[in-house]
């Protein structure tokens, strides 16, 4: 079975990072690491991480920004997959081994996303829908409610050409 590396960059994330990391750990197809990177933010991670001890990895670096904490947290896994989570985020307990279960189903598949919603404390779910965006049209659909899927097809014809009829593109 494949190995899993959450990387959850963080700026002036502690007042959230433990909701994150939490339910990371919840998991029902649990990650083998977490790597919280901290992105020269000027309050104090480690503190926040404290409860969670080994669990969790903590990676500092100066202010970069969230693609280059990403590609830091990328460099850092041991995983074979990544999943990223955002520090004022959380996960529900079956989004990792829902995106499992698609990925051994469709070994063709490089990518699982699903779509989002939103939820203040004590209110209710409320799904994020924007038409036209990938995520509301998957290329290839696997059957599963609410999980976009791309997969990757390359042509490998001559320059110019056209990829055979029939075959994926954006568009379909």
């Amino acid at each position: 079975m494949e190995t899993i590396s959450v990387i959850i960059p963080a700026y002036r994330a502690a007042p959230t990072i433990g909701r994150a990391v939490q339910s990371a750990l919840q998991q029902t197809c649990r990650p083998d690491e977490i790597l919280v990177i901290d992105d020269g933010s000027p309050d104090d991670l480690a503190p926040a991480l404290l409860p969670f001890g080994d669990q969790v990895r903590l990676i500092r670096q100066d202010n970069a920004g969230v693609a280059a904490a990403r590609n830091r947290g990328i460099s850092a896994a041991r995983g074979d997959l990544v999943a990223f989570l955002d520090a004022d985020d959380f996960w529900e307990p079956q989004k990792i081994r829902r995106q499992m279960e698609i990925l051994e189903a469709h070994p063709d598949v490089a990518l699982v996303a699903a779509r989002y919603f939103t939820k203040l404390p004590g209110g209710i779910k409320q799904v994020i829908t924007a038409p036209g965006r990938w995520v509301d049209r998957p290329i290839r659909a696997a059957g599963v409610d609410d999980v976009g899927l791309l997969t990757e097809q390359r042509h490998e014809g001559p320059a110019g050409s056209k990829p055979p009829t029939g075959a994926p593109s954006s568009t379909d």
